[in-house]
């Protein structure tokens, strides 16, 4: 399984169905804290993809989270936490630069979602789409 961090990125792959060739090949989830950081909208597009699985902290994590808040915010830090309880891959943007600094301290694999793209999906096309869109 793979935890997202971008939901942004996650709407823009859903929008052009590469988050359906995504969801054919591993599972996906992402933090409940994290989706509630966007608007409504955001949240109802997200909430359609059923193969997406929003998951949420535990009464742990309000402890955990203590001593990590130096550089990234609580969203962020659900993601980290979601993956590490999950022995997840938390996948990350090149804008993320404190996120996979912290998630290697706490034991998460993080991956770049372009190398997690190239390495999923073998469509020349796609990939191509994917750079377009992931700039967009």
């Amino acid at each position: 399984m793979v935890v997202i961090n971008d939901i942004e990125l996650l709407m823009r792959l859903g929008r052009h169905r590469i988050l359906d060739y995504i969801l054919s090949q591993c599972k996906v989830a992402i933090s409940a804290v994290r989706l509630s950081d966007y608007s409504f909208s955001i949240r109802k597009e997200i909430e359609k993809y059923t193969g997406v699985n929003v998951q949420y902290v535990d009464d742990k994590f309000h402890t955990w989270h203590i001593d990590k808040r130096r550089y990234l915010s609580m969203s962020d830090l659900s993601s980290i936490y979601i993956a590490m309880a999950s022995a997840s891959t938390l996948l990350v943007s090149g804008e993320d630069i404190y996120l996979p600094v912290t998630a290697k301290m706490c034991g998460v694999v993080c991956l770049q979602f372009d190398d997690f793209i190239i390495a999923t999906i073998k469509d020349e096309k796609t990939i191509q789409l994917y750079n377009l869109i992931k700039v967009a």
